[in-house]
């Protein structure tokens, strides 16, 4: 090479937080997905070039670094192959986050558990696929066993989860299931996608680049570490929502029609069910409780709890916090009980669902509205059903 300018090493080096922190940036922004295979070719020929004969390219030194960047983030490093968009590293921030967003919104039926975490352990295997050492071809069945047995232990680990902690747990364990289950996964499939570099090692060079042998020590350890940094790197995403809040969605029955109520803030004039934040180690069930309790008091013994709804809104509140919010669904024992505010609202009332999609203005709260008169209608046909056989 007929420069000073070493473009197999970092431009910033790597000696400190920040220099590692400028490189690793530049090789991962996600703009690099963007460029077309004729802007990959040419960076590929210009560095191609200035490491056989130190031909610097018409841009100068910027131009170099550039073309190296966008080089070294779209091809293999042992092998020279162009990767897919879809496994490289600077796809990882776009795809993770569509990922991460669908895992959190939709994890509460076994069907979309089983969707998202498919979808998850898809691009899974097509990113360790993809970075996978050395040049060997990996067989076919290692790649198909990596990808079922992390797809299934991950929404086994979903579903197990959802069952064993049941309606009554803290909302915001709930919340990190998904997590729980992308990190079993990660623990399965990278190893698995690696396994002929368990077996075999990794090549192990020296400073010049000279291959000096093949270590499985190393291979152990950098799978080791490549794991735990998939699963850190998911961990801010999903542990992002942490203010929490629970209420009692409360319907009763006025000639046969099912009506909910509503309270109105004295702040704001918005409507809404009864709920509230989460205080000390309470869980989602104990606060809803006692928030009803404080903002209407009706009492546990006043209603009947509908097993088997739970809903979870999320959402951006008017100080900028993101709040989750978990919802029960009860029925009035008595539906002639008496209503006592507490100073939050200053008004109630009892509402069929028509009335109710009117007050309420929160869309997410309109949908749980929808959810809850739906589930309790089916369930009070299937009820009236099984009276009938009797």
């Amino acid at each position: 090479m007929n420069s000073d300018v070493d473009i197999t090493k970092s431009r910033w080096g790597d000696e400190t937080f920040i220099g590692r922190f400028k490189h690793f940036a530049r090789l991962t922004d996600p703009f690099n997905c963007l460029k077309s295979d004729q802007q990959l070719e040419d960076a590929k020929n210009i560095v191609h070039k200035y490491k056989s004969d130190g031909t610097m390219p018409p841009g100068g030194l910027e131009a170099l670094w550039s073309a190296k960047y966008l080089y070294e983030s779209a091809f293999h490093p042992e092998t020279g192959d162009k990767q897919n968009t879809v496994g490289r590293m600077s796809f990882q921030v776009p795809g993770g986050m569509a990922i991460t967003g669908i895992l959190l919104a939709f994890y509460k039926s076994p069907l979309e558990i089983f969707l998202g975490q498919w979808l998850n352990q898809s691009f899974n295997a097509f990113v360790n696929f993809t970075n996978r050492s050395g040049d060997k071809p990996l067989p076919d069945s290692v790649i198909l066993s990596a990808y079922l047995t992390a797809t299934s232990l991950a929404t086994a680990t979903s579903i197990g989860l959802n069952k064993t902690l049941g309606p009554r747990a803290p909302p915001i364990v709930g919340r990190f299931v998904p997590f729980a289950a992308v990190a079993v996964a990660n623990m399965v499939n990278i190893p698995c996608m690696r396994s002929l570099e368990l077996k075999e090692g990794v090549v192990i060079v020296d400073s010049d680049g000279n291959k000096l042998g093949q270590s499985v020590t190393a291979a152990k350890r950098s799978i080791i570490t490549t794991t735990i940094s998939r699963i850190c790197i998911a961990a801010p995403g999903m542990f992002m929502v942490m203010l929490v809040s629970a209420g009692i969605l409360i319907l009763r029955n006025v000639s046969d029609t099912p009506e909910i109520l509503l309270l109105k803030s004295t702040e704001g004039c918005c409507w809404g069910p009864p709920k509230g934040h989460l205080e000390g180690s309470e869980n989602g069930f104990e606060a809803a409780i006692r928030e009803t309790y404080e903002e209407t008091g009706i009492t546990l013994d006043k209603i009947d709890m509908i097993d088997g709804f739970q809903e979870f809104i999320s959402y951006q509140s008017r100080s900028r916090r993101f709040k989750t919010v978990v919802f029960y669904l009860a029925k009035l024992v008595n539906s002639d009980v008496k209503i006592t505010l507490s100073s939050e609202h200053n008004e109630y009332v009892w509402t069929n669902l028509s009335e109710a999609l009117c007050l309420v203005q929160m869309e997410p709260v309109r949908k749980v509205l929808c959810n809850a008169f739906a589930f309790y209608k089916n369930t009070r046909n299937r009820r009236i059903a099984i009276c009938e056989a009797m």
